[in-house]
C-alpha cells in the first residue's frame, strides 16, 4: 500500500541526516502498533552555491577594472541579491565574507556566512580605443605591450 507523509524538514538540515517519524513505519503484525519510519535527507547541489557547514560559498565574475579599481558589485544570496564592496586589488580567488547570509543553524540562534569567491572577468573584445588604453597601462605598468600582428600574420593564424 503507498502512502504519502508530510515531513517537517528543520531549516539548516544536513545531507545524510536521518529524521524520525513516529509510527509510520511498516506493521509486523495486525495485531501490533506501526514502527516508527526513518527518513534519510538528500540535499539536491544547486547552481549557484555550495554548502560548507553553516555557510554558503558562491563564485562571482567581478570586471578586472572593478577588482583594480575597487567598488561595489551586486551578489547573489539565499535572500537575492545584496551589494558587496570589493576592495581595490582584488585579486582571482581573493574570497570576501557576507556575514549572516548563509544557513540557518539547526541548533542554535543566528545563520552562517557567505563566502564570494573573486573570478576576475576578462573582456574578450576590445575596441581600438580599450586595446590603446590597456597597452599604454601595460607600459606604465613596466611590461611591454603585445606584438601588433601584420595582416599576413593574422592571415597565417587564421589559416593555420
Amino acid at each position: 500500500m503507498d502512502e504519502t507523509l508530510k515531513i517537517e524538514i528543520p531549516a539548516g538540515v544536513e545531507e545524510g541526516t536521518a529524521q524520525r517519524v513516529s509510527g509510520a513505519g511498516s506493521r509486523m503484525r495486525p495485531d501490533r502498533a506501526a514502527g516508527d519510519l526513518e527518513v534519510t535527507i538528500r540535499v539536491r547541489p544547486h547552481a549557484v552555491f555550495q554548502r560548507d557547514g553553516d555557510d554558503v560559498v558562491c563564485t562571482v565574475a567581478v570586471a578586472f577594472t572593478a577588482a583594480a579599481l575597487g567598488g561595489e558589485v551586486d551578489v547573489p544570496t539565499l535572500e537575492g541579491k545584496a551589494k558587496v564592496r570589493v576592495p581595490a586589488g582584488t585579486q582571482p580567488g581573493t574570497m570576501l565574507r557576507v556575514r549572516g547570509r548563509g544557513i540557518p543553524r539547526r541548533k542554535g540562534i543566528g545563520r552562517g556566512d557567505q563566502r564570494v569567491v573573486i573570478a576576475i572577468d576578462v573582456p574578450t573584445n576590445l575596441t581600438d580605443r580599450q586595446r590603446h588604453l590597456l597597452e599604454q597601462f601595460a607600459v606604465e605598468g613596466g611590461g611591454a605591450p603585445p606584438p601588433r600582428r601584420s595582416l599576413m600574420g593574422k592571415l597565417r593564424e587564421m589559416l593555420g
